[in-house]
């Protein structure tokens, strides 16, 4: 028979260890895996021109993609030209006494003249600058009338004649005495011809006319008629349409915003610019302000105008021929009739195939590197991006850099050695998304392409579905103030998403089992995720084309702790599958932790139950037990 010592010391040790699991369940928890790395957002490209856009749930315009450009952006970089086109901008030098305040008069010879106060800024050259466009309207606009550098300018008076052809005197007096003059001559309007180039996908990045410039002197521009009856350009590739008309760029430096968004507000009563195609073709406003696929830089030295388009990312339909149409009213001041130049080209298929694609999957070689390689019609000379982001844990990814070469032949290579295998990965070449995979991995995939917003719902259309074991696709909204995951929407086999209008920019879809083959997700421990190599197979996807928010750097780990769907937890998921109102059981702030092998820092919700405040039937067991062996202690 134990001794009563023995006894109590087998009690406390059975204390003890109920008392460690209890603390356990209570406080232990799922895990978000955190990582320096950030997948992009991917764009399929194959959709466009495949559906007809609906301008009327289009949404309204919130960034552009890149750097926020300065608040005084300078529109053109005028020449000391004093012979210009009706419409354009004109430079008159003026040599005057060092610091003085001088009168200047535009049409010193006229009976109706302008008339300026300048002021020097002390090194006695006065360049100014006359917007011809502008002084042909006989308004009073302050762009009309400026001066470059230091020096200050105020309009004295208005002239009520608007400025047509002719030659005009510019002078400038002090008290009375002439110390300087020039002659403007404004000639007739010029509206020359448009000339369509294709190049690299880099020229896009160009921010001034020279980067065009040694972009061709390097061979990155073509012509866009080498093989073709109408100026093509490939998908992918950078559209370089020319415009030369001068007598625009006063139109063009009389409007506000930036270059871009000034040439692309040339849809005034005179002037009009605008691409016609299939379905509305390629919709310029909407492909700059909503994809930033849009770029205009103006050369006024020479009344060039230039729109760069992404073809990549264009917002519309690329299908069949495009036509860039220049108008200009017969009632325009620059026009003395109906003028209108165009120009046609199209959008050719890029030809993008990578080696090695089997069963519409990409091998990747974990514990190794993996080389990518494939061909292309894109232009030699092209660089474009090859990313490959997980299926179990989003924030690991690898990126590299890949060149096209003469042959139309490309290579790189990925850093997969630390990836898991088996693994399901997303591999995107340049806009284009494939199925990869590393070992075997189970067929659980599917496409999620951003749709478009209605007055009541979100659609995110869904396509290649497999769940080997049937079950959903859920789609999770990730609070970040809350650092924790809510379900909004839900989608079978046969389905695509219908979230709610607010959803975020990005929902992160997750595939679950029918856990209690109910037909309808009952939350995340009821119906657990499909799991590999331990983790929920997931993936980010954009709920609308326009995106101007990074993706979140975070994972799902689901809030119980099962692998392979079998669930060791009896807590329950109180939140409606498809409500966005956070509610007293939703997860709340998570746990962070550190791995000792890895050094990554994971996070995990703490869930509370449907049976107590924060209190799961397990946790009540325990407790139970607890006070029982202290009873009979007692």
């Amino acid at each position: 028979m134990p001794s009563t010592r023995s006894s109590l010391t087998a009690e406390r040790l059975l204390v003890l260890g109920v008392s460690v699991l209890l603390v356990t369940t209570l406080f232990a928890g799922p895990a978000y895996a955190q990582s320096d790395e950030r997948s992009a957002p991917s764009v399929d490209t194959s959709r466009y021109g495949t559906r007809c856009v609906q301008p009327s749930v289009m949404e309204t315009p919130t960034a552009r993609r890149g750097a926020t450009p300065p608040a005084s952006v300078p529109v053109v970089n005028e020449t000391d030209d004093r012979r210009v086109p009706l419409g354009d901008v004109a430079a008159v030098p003026l040599s005057v006494p060092a610091g003085a305040n001088v009168s200047v008069s535009v049409g010193a010879d006229r009976t109706d003249s302008t008339a300026l106060a300048i002021r020097d800024d002390g090194d006695g050259q006065v360049v100014l600058v006359v917007n011809t466009y502008l002084a042909a309207h006989a308004g009073t606009d302050a762009g009309t009338y400026r001066v470059r550098g230091n020096d200050t300018v105020t309009v004295t008076n208005w002239s009520r004649a608007p400025l047509q052809p002719g030659d005009y005197a510019v002078r400038a007096t002090q008290t009375g005495t002439a110390v300087a003059e020039r002659s403007l001559r404004v000639t007739t309007p010029e509206i020359g011809g448009i000339t369509v180039q294709r190049a690299a996908p880099q020229v896009f990045e160009s921010a001034t006319v020279a980067d065009v410039r040694a972009a061709n002197r390097s061979g990155l521009l073509r012509s866009g008629t080498e093989s073709h009856s109408i100026p093509t350009v490939t998908e992918g590739e950078t559209a370089v349409l020319r415009i030369d008309a001068p007598s625009i760029v006063g139109a063009v430096a009389a409007a506000n915003g930036t270059t871009t968004d000034r040439v692309l507000s040339l849809r005034a009563d005179d002037i009009e610019l605008e691409i016609f195609g299939p379905c509305g073709g390629i919709l310029l406003r909407e492909s700059a302000t909503e994809r930033g696929s849009v770029r205009a830089l103006v050369d006024a030295g020479n009344g060039t105008l230039y729109l760069l388009l992404d073809t990549a990312r264009l917002e519309g339909v690329l299908a069949a021929e495009q036509t860039l149409d220049l108008e200009i009213e017969e009632t325009s001041v620059i026009a003395n009739r109906d003028v209108e130049a165009e120009q046609s080209f199209e959008v050719a298929d890029a030809s993008l195939s990578v080696d090695g694609v089997r069963a519409e999957t990409v091998d990747v070689q974990a514990g190794n590197w993996t080389t990518i390689s494939g061909r292309t019609a894109i232009m030699p000379g092209s660089r474009f991006g090859i990313s490959l982001v997980s299926r179990q844990d989003p924030t690991v990814s690898r990126r590299a850099t890949a060149t096209v070469h003469a042959n139309g032949t490309f290579q790189t290579t990925l850093d997969t050695r630390s990836l898991s295998s088996p693994g399901l990965y997303d591999l995107t070449v340049f806009h284009r998304q494939y199925r990869s995979g590393a070992g075997d991995p189970p067929s659980i995939w599917w496409d999620a392409h951003p749709g478009y917003r209605g007055e009541t719902t979100t659609t995110v259309y869904l396509d290649d579905v497999s769940l080997p074991k049937g079950g959903f696709l859920v789609a999770y909204e990730y609070d970040e103030t809350r650092d924790a995951f809510h379900p909004v929407g839900t989608a079978t086999e046969m389905d695509d998403f219908e979230l709610p209008r607010t959803v975020d920019d990005h929902v992160l879809v997750v595939a679950h089992r029918d856990g209690d083959d109910d037909g309808r997700f009952d939350g995340p421990v009821t119906d657990p995720a499909y799991r590999l190599s331990g983790h929920p197979v997931q993936a980010w996807t954009a709920t609308v084309e326009s995106v101007s928010t990074p993706v979140p750097n975070v994972s799902f780990a689901g809030p119980e702790s099962a692998v392979d769907g079998r669930s060791t937890s009896t807590a329950t998921v109180t939140e409606s599958p498809t409500a966005v109102t956070r509610t007293p059981n939703t997860p709340t702030a998570a746990v962070r932790t550190t791995d000792s092998s890895t050094g990554a820092v994971t996070t995990g919700d703490r869930q509370t139950g449907a049976t107590g405040v924060g209190f799961g039937p397990v946790v009540t067991l325990l407790a139970l037990v607890v006070a029982a062996l202290l009873a009979r202690r007692r």
